[in-house]
């Protein structure tokens, strides 16, 4: 994995200064805030809880404090499922974001963005943009570690206790068959259609 370029130049924290660009960029201003229904940090509400007015890192990997329901096994997998799901805007820029990211000197991470161009949101690597104005959105999880997480994993945390064996009856219906049929089961059984 490299970064685009070796050129060195400042950080441009203005918001681009052609019109429709300028447009764009206050839409994504919008976005970076964590309260904005189309934040990304919303996409993930079912694995982190965020904890308002508290935050976790420093400089441009500051976001908001979490907690996780992931175990600390699912968050990594969680983790690599998002930097191998990723699809939309350039391979070699969100190449730049992780190793940015990864990157624990401030100044070598925002060099790795100045190489290609790529442009802070508010200041954030929560929220990026290139220079036709693709954006992209990185979940604090991406960034920094929550500031806990649960004792039990969340597949198995909505497993009932005490569960109760139960019989079932199932239809079956077919277009291939002349008529419905029932199957008589249990809860502790498991079939297969073949």
């Amino acid at each position: 994995m490299g970064i685009c370029t070796n050129k060195q130049y400042a950080q441009a924290s203005e918001p681009p200064q052609n019109h429709r660009q300028n447009r764009l960029y206050l839409n994504y201003q919008q976005l970076a805030n964590i309260n904005h229904p189309l934040n990304v940090n919303h996409k993930y509400n079912n694995y982190f809880q965020i904890i308002p007015d508290t935050t976790a890192g420093k400089g441009i990997k500051m976001t908001n404090q979490y907690t996780s329901r992931l175990s600390r096994e699912e968050w990594l997998e969680k983790r690599k499922e998002f930097w191998e799901s990723r699809v939309e805007g350039e391979k070699v820029y969100w190449q730049s974001i992780q190793k940015a990211i990864e990157e624990h000197d401030e100044v070598n991470a925002q060099a790795i963005l100045n190489a290609c161009d790529l442009k802070l949101v508010n200041n954030s690597i929560q929220l990026l943009y290139d220079n036709s104005m693709h954006k992209y959105d990185v979940p604090v999880f991406m960034i920094n570690e929550p500031q806990s997480f649960p004792s039990t994993k969340l597949c198995d945390a909505g497993l009932i206790q005490d569960f109760q064996e139960t019989e079932l009856k199932i239809k079956v219906r077919s277009n291939k068959l002349p008529q419905d049929f029932e199957v008589l089961t249990h809860t502790n059984q498991k079939h297969s259609l073949n």
